[in-house]
């Protein structure tokens, strides 16, 4: 019976440091991004989002189209 227990308690610790590992893993990487039609710069961030202000270096056209091409979405 300790054997089990002993099992139990290392797949629960096993469980708990993988969900530590993979939510600390999750949070975003923000920085700022400087690209030839425009540049956002990191204004807030939180656990899943980076939140930019992005400045158009083109027409307002090409700068929306590369903004979409890479990712980003306005609110």
């Amino acid at each position: 019976m300790t054997n089990i227990k002993k099992y139990a308690v290392s797949a629960v610790a096993a469980i708990a440091l993988s969900l530590t590992l993979a939510s600390a893993s999750a949070f975003a990487t923000c920085l700022t991004d400087p690209q030839e039609a425009y540049t956002c710069y990191l204004v807030g961030e939180d656990a899943c989002y980076c939140y930019y202000q992005c400045y158009c270096k083109t027409n307002a056209q090409a700068c929306e189209a590369a903004l979409t091409a890479a990712g980003y979405e306005s609110y």
